[in-house]
């Protein structure tokens, strides 16, 4: 008889929502479905309400061809910062816990239970091993919410957590009203028009503006750390870390060295396994690119400053290209700056993955100058992977892709980006040697393997 694995994720499967997380589950799914000694089940939370208000799970279709099934009202908003009340209600509340237990019991020959992430319910839902004592419990911290429910460990939207002199966990970010996010969750799962969605949207924002927005209760903040840290060490067989330094961080806050497993991401890049760069090292012309948002915390606005940093002299030789969805036309007075003194700045308002390959193709050099810690950027894997070079900020896992300290300055120094660079850039034979070292390119199969092996151990 087959073994089944539940897979859980706040987002549902069709959902063009969720980011790289929902992207992992999908791709996941879309392997394990062929393999013929599991069922897969798939579960969300946190997204559908409707005016009953009563919590209750119901069957969804989704185009994978598995069983998915969604939590409606639950008293757990997702993603994390969707309500002041998600706090007492992730420690405390036991209606979503019996929910998702009696949910377990039903599913034939229940095995393995993955949680992508635990926002949208309970933290007591890991308490379903008590009834399931057979089952195997595996959390993958894609992101930092067990230990930091802005998920990011960036304070406030300007800074890392890990390296402040002072940070306020109190004041980081101001939660939306609770009603107000769910009437506008309720009328927009019944409103199909997107015209008539954001004029329900707004009406219902205006119907709660004179309230005041809550910051959240420092009690059951400290009761959510502590309740994750003890929850995750009693009831998850493994701890899944997509990069050392997100284990390292995770021991740091309290989870268990013995049950934290480092298991890379895998991606379909990752095939192309290359030799070499793609682009000549000793071109006259040295080209990099920066792939990413126009964010803060991904360094898109210190790699503005640090260009201007850079020796006068070279600039003129240096064509700098950003691929980047164009959310902050202010910016544009500042690249018009920097098209005056480097040889060229190519702008790209965003790209699609299948697009990369002609974007990466005379490449010198791949930016990622990240300033928080990024548990695996996928840029950092597919630039490396197509034959670019990647010079990368120390925060995060980035690093550990090519593990070559050459390519890696201390993130938020400008001095160390710009020593970094300029020595790539007058030692050429850097470039020509970087795929003389072991890199950590992790294909699908390869990562499904080793998720097999933590579901079989």
């Amino acid at each position: 008889m087959k073994r089944t694995i539940l897979y859980y994720n706040w987002n549902s499967l069709d959902s063009s929502d969720g980011g790289g997380v929902n992207v992992y589950q999908k791709n996941i799914i879309n392997t394990l479905k062929e393999n013929k000694e599991y069922n897969i089940v798939v579960l969300s939370s946190g997204v559908f309400y409707d005016k009953s208000r009563k919590i209750y799970i119901k069957k969804i279709n989704n185009k994978y061809n598995v069983d998915e099934y969604t939590i409606v009202n639950s008293p757990v908003l997702a993603p994390s910062k969707q309500s002041e009340s998600n706090f007492k209600n992730y420690v405390e509340d036991e209606i979503i816990t019996s929910t998702f237990i009696d949910f377990c019991k039903k599913i034939p020959n229940l095995s393995v239970i993955h949680f992508n992430n635990l926002e949208g319910i309970s933290i007591n839902c890991l308490k379903v091993k008590d009834e399931l004592s057979n089952i195997k419990i595996i959390y993958s911290a894609h992101n930092y919410f067990s230990i930091c429910p802005e998920v990011n460990l960036w304070n406030s939207g300007k800074c890392n957590c890990l390296n402040a002199d002072n940070h306020d966990c109190r004041n980081c970010f101001i939660y939306p009203k609770r009603k107000m996010e769910i009437s506008k969750r309720i009328y927009s799962n019944n409103i199909k028009n997107n015209k008539l969605k954001n004029i329900s949207n707004k009406v219902i924002h205006l119907r709660y503006i004179l309230e005041k927005n809550k910051k959240y209760d420092d009690n059951y903040y400290q009761l959510f750390l502590e309740k994750n840290i003890e929850m995750i060490n009693k009831y998850c067989d493994c701890v899944v870390a997509v990069s050392k330094r997100v284990g390292e961080i995770l021991i740091e806050k309290g989870i268990n060295p013995s049950i934290i497993k480092i298991n890379y991401i895998g991606n379909d890049f990752s095939l192309k396994k290359p030799t070499s760069c793609v682009a000549d090292p000793k071109s006259d012309i040295f080209r990099i690119i920066y792939l990413g948002p126009m964010r803060r915390d991904k360094g898109f606005y210190f790699l503005i400053d640090a260009l201007n940093k850079i020796p006068d002299s070279y600039k003129k030789s240096i064509e700098v290209t950003f691929a980047s969805r164009f959310t902050d036309k202010n910016i544009f007075k500042e690249i018009d700056l920097l098209k005056k003194s480097f040889s060229d700045v190519i702008m790209i308002d965003g790209y699609k993955r299948d697009e990369l390959e002609k974007i990466l193709q005379n490449k010198n050099l791949g930016i990622v100058p990240i300033l928080w810690e990024d548990n695996l950027p996928q840029v950092t894997i597919e630039m490396i992977a197509s034959g670019v070079p990647v010079l990368c900020g120390s925060y995060g896992g980035a690093k550990e892709v090519a593990n070559n300290k050459d390519f890696v300055f201390t993130s938020g120094s400008i001095d160390d980006f710009v020593n970094k660079f300029m020595n790539i850039y007058k030692n050429r034979k850097l470039l020509s040697k970087f795929y003389d070292h072991k890199l950590n390119l992790v294909t699908m199969d390869e990562h499904i393997d080793e998720l097999l092996k933590i579901y079989n151990s």
